[in-house]
């Protein structure tokens, strides 16, 4: 059990070295555009305390109205990636799993940046503890984050609209499956439904998968330690078939993926996959940004 919580905790470890980053022509997944985590209703002050003031996501000039209006939905940028922050109804969507933020150096998070933050997130689940190379926090309704220095792990192609943003992209997006998920099976999907190259996986037996997704990022499937996977967007309709949020599960995906990780392929553009994230295919004829990714 040690051993799994350790894997989740160090995957940012696998990504793949500068050098063999930016070879992503080959690759129909271009990027994990931005992943969907509702936040509590009513506390845009935790939003803004955490993720602008602290981490120093940017405010996307798109939903800068409701950031004024101190409600509804927030998209916060790190470099080209973004994580959308709708409303809850009224409770959080912590994500089940951790996301990895690089960044060029950790100067921002100095005595007074962190002593204000926990001020201003006391009574919450936000908790920041140093890392052998950064920080691990958690958001204040428990989202798990790693936090290190990467230079390099800037995406060439571009950045979101509005200012520049502290970390330099969110380069893994992990999530747990439930303990004996089958692993090989999403890979399977992967490799043959979304088109990612075997070369670009990373398989440890039914422990984690890895999957290289555009220069600098990577998605990462983890067992979890213990209990279920708990991504509040899978269900089932009323004849019993997976479901993610309102819509069924591609039915092409074997029935052990479907139970671990809903998966369904969008019109056109782009892959949706439970909690709420969009990667945008080859196929896609616009980008995550204003600056059009190579195809």
């Amino acid at each position: 059990m040690l051993r799994l919580l350790a894997i989740l905790s160090t995957t940012h470890a696998l990504v793949a070295p500068p050098s063999q980053r930016y070879g992503t022509a080959h690759r129909a997944i271009k990027i994990v555009d931005h992943v969907n985590m509702n936040h509590e209703k009513g506390r845009h002050d935790l939003l803004k305390a955490f993720y602008f003031d602290l981490l120093g996501f940017a405010v996307d000039p798109r939903k800068m109205e409701n950031l004024d209006k101190g409600k509804k939905t927030l998209w916060a940028n790190a470099g080209i990636a973004q994580l959308h922050l709708p409303e809850g109804k009224p409770d959080a969507q912590p994500l089940d799993g951790r996301l990895t933020l690089a960044y060029a150096d950790l100067d921002r998070f100095d005595d007074a940046r962190l002593s204000a933050a926990h001020e201003a997130l006391e009574g919450t689940k936000f908790q920041m503890r140093a890392s052998a190379d950064g920080f691990d926090v958690s958001c204040p309704w428990g989202t798990p984050m790693t936090i290190k220095t990467d230079a390099n792990a800037a995406d060439p192609r571009g950045v979101q609209d509005g200012e520049a943003s502290a970390p330099l992209h969110m380069t893994d997006i992990a999530l747990h499956v439930s303990r004996g998920a089958d692993l090989a099976g999403v890979q399977r999907f992967y490799n043959q439904i979304m088109g990612v190259p075997e070369a670009d996986c990373t398989l440890v037996a039914d422990q984690l998968l890895q999957l290289q997704i555009g220069p600098a990022q990577t998605l990462t499937f983890v067992a979890k330690p213990f209990g279920k996977a708990n991504h509040a967007e899978l269900g089932e309709d009323d004849e019993g078939r997976p479901r993610c949020g309102n819509q069924p599960v591609i039915s092409r995906v074997a029935s052990s993926v479907e139970k671990s990780i809903p998966t369904q392929v969008a019109r056109r553009t782009a892959a949706f996959t439970s909690p709420c994230m969009w990667m945008i295919w080859a196929r896609s004829t616009t980008g995550p940004t204003r600056s059009a990714l190579p195809m």
